[in-house]
């Protein structure tokens, strides 16, 4: 769990236990409710850019492996057709 997600559950948890607990946490609990739906939300689109940089870079590899092994096929194909030959 991150830290942002433990910080958020002590602060919800303070609101729930604190020394104005029941009916009067009523609006802190609705407030920490929104900054664990706004912190969650947040961490969720980080890790979304996160992913899809990481499947920019495997697609950059993978090109460059299929070019490469174009070239591979390329040159078997010159190997065996000498042999023929």
């Amino acid at each position: 769990m991150s830290d942002i997600a433990n910080e958020v559950r002590k602060t919800l948890l303070q609101h729930i236990t604190g020394p104005r607990g029941g009916l009067f946490a009523l609006g802190g609990l609705s407030g920490a409710a929104c900054m664990y739906f706004f912190m969650a939300h947040t961490q969720i689109a980080e890790m979304e850019r996160h992913y899809n940089s990481q499947v920019s870079l495997l697609q950059g590899r993978v090109e460059v492996l299929e070019k490469e092994n174009g070239r591979i096929h390329e040159r078997l194909e010159e190997i065996a057709l000498k042999r023929i030959d």
